[in-house]
């Protein structure tokens, strides 16, 4: 087994499958231990936050897939001792951990960039089929100079992602929420962003949004 990569969820999945001589899984208590020491360096704060987010997002979804009851248990600890701000990013990049997202937003409005804003709106509604869609738009103040300044500024990466990325449904697609946002707000916001061809780095390659394919009809 090596340089195999954690966040890899088809490498992993393969490995999990092997089997001993004697028939016993042959990876799965030492890939389990190496997922667990990552998280605990994240709740001891040993691995900081911010720069390792994207890759706790990855490592939990697939954790959560593959040892569904250890998860259990790693989530625990995580929401005894991360921040709650750290908590409200893991559950907008659709982590399921125990938050109540709504109470959140409303104490902490002003420490949330508008693409959580706007991510929050479209998991809160997902979650709560009876919300009234007019109060939790007047509780979140949203706009396209927020969203731009969001899309100009941010440091894309393997889960949030300017586009959508075919074959990786865990991506999370900066563009298509906004659309998703526009179909059930009936509000556009006219993500044409003013017809502003503005610059994105996507992989070392400097791309104008009309490059990587969006367009609003």
């Amino acid at each position: 087994m090596k340089n195999f990569n954690l966040g890899d969820k088809n490498s992993i999945k393969l490995l999990l499958q092997r089997k001993d001589e004697d028939g016993k899984a042959k990876y799965t208590e030492l890939i389990s231990k190496i997922y667990e020491q990552y998280f605990i360096d994240i709740a001891k704060g040993n691995l900081d936050f911010e720069e390792e987010y994207p890759n706790l997002v990855k490592y939990l979804k697939i954790f959560e897939n593959e040892f569904t009851d250890r998860y259990l248990e790693i989530i625990d600890i995580l929401q005894k001792t991360i921040r709650p701000y750290q908590q409200f990013v893991l559950w907008v990049l659709g982590i399921n951990i125990e938050i109540n997202a709504y109470f959140f937003v409303k104490q902490n409005l002003s420490e949330i960039n508008h693409y959580y804003r706007l991510k929050f709106i479209l998991r809160y509604l997902t979650e709560n089929d009876n919300a009234d869609i007019e109060t939790l738009f007047n509780l979140v103040y949203l706009d396209l100079n927020g969203l731009k300044g969001f899309a100009i500024n941010y440091k894309w990466n393997d889960v949030v992602y300017p586009t959508e990325i075919i074959e990786r449904e865990e991506t999370h697609s900066f563009l298509c929420d906004v659309i998703d946002y526009n179909s059930k707000s009936k509000k556009i916001l006219i993500f044409l962003i003013w017809l502003m061809p503005f610059t994105i780095q996507l992989k070392n390659t400097t791309k104008s949004i009309y490059d990587c394919g969006f367009m609003i009809i």
